[in-house]
């Protein structure tokens, strides 16, 4: 075998392993940032003065998804502030598929490439009758879980939201796959309190949306449950990527010098 082929042969090995480990390395900086984030929110609303909070609660209860256009102008120049006060609005839990995600006004790539999204024209993360939250992450995203397993959940499993005011508890009701205009199912209902945590499916193809919605429940915690790291599952992966591209490369090293028996 010649210098050069052996040369590309070595290229394109070291380009297939890159690509096995990059997710899992991403998935690790990704868990991390998220987690940092989280922990951040969580010690910021655990420390802040009792006036500042209760004008963040304020704001958050003021914003109405559902008034006209224009209530809508009015209420948005106050809705911004929040925003702008505390970027991050609140977290997710979800213990049944071990994610613990920070949560962000919008849907679009900024938001949703870092964590959940609070769709626009759903109701805010206040809780309370005739409330009806959306929240929406992306599934299959290289590199970040954060919606992948949604389909593991079963009716009865909980999920919590933290805010600036307190805990939520909220227990699945119903799951249903639908085609994106069918919006009639993300409204608010009388004198229920209600969250939907919506991904695209089938996986890869998207064509439609499933809702996971839940309804809240009196708490059964003071706080948001810890969720297990997956990190050490991504070590021992690139762990593995690694003895076997070592095993690989002395296999091929032995080859092209002829084995020990030529």
């Amino acid at each position: 075998m010649g210098k050069i082929q052996k040369t590309v042969i070595v290229l394109l090995f070291a380009f297939g392993v890159g690509v096995l480990v990059y997710p899992l390395a991403h998935n690790i900086y990704a868990w991390n940032e998220r987690t940092a984030t989280v922990a951040k929110y969580r010690n910021e609303i655990g420390t802040m003065a009792n006036d500042k909070r209760q004008e963040l609660v304020d704001l958050m209860h003021k914003y109405n998804p559902w008034a006209s256009k224009k209530e809508r102008t009015k209420q948005t120049k106050k809705y911004p502030s929040t925003i702008d006060a505390m970027p991050v609005l609140g977290t997710l839990t979800i213990p049944k598929i071990k994610v613990d995600l920070p949560i962000y006004e919008g849907t679009g790539d900024r938001q949703l490439n870092k964590g959940v999204g609070l769709l626009k024209g759903s109701g805010m993360i206040t809780g309370g009758k005739g409330n009806h939250s959306v929240l929406t992450a992306h599934r299959g995203l290289p590199g970040a879980r954060l919606f992948t397993d949604l389909p593991k959940l079963k009716i009865g499993d909980k999920f919590y939201l933290q805010t600036p005011a307190k805990l939520m508890t909220y227990k699945v009701d119903q799951i249903k796959t639908i085609k994106p205009n069918q919006i009639s199912n993300l409204k608010p209902v009388a004198n229920q309190d209600y969250m939907t945590l919506m991904t695209c499916t089938p996986y890869m193809l998207n064509t439609h949306r499933l809702l996971v919605r839940g309804h809240r429940i009196p708490n059964d915690r003071q706080t948001a449950p810890k969720v297990k790291s997956p990190i050490w599952g991504y070590v021992l992966g690139i762990i593995a990527v690694a003895l076997a591209t070592l095993f690989a490369g002395y296999r091929f090293w032995r080859n092209s010098r002829g084995g020990t028996n030529r």
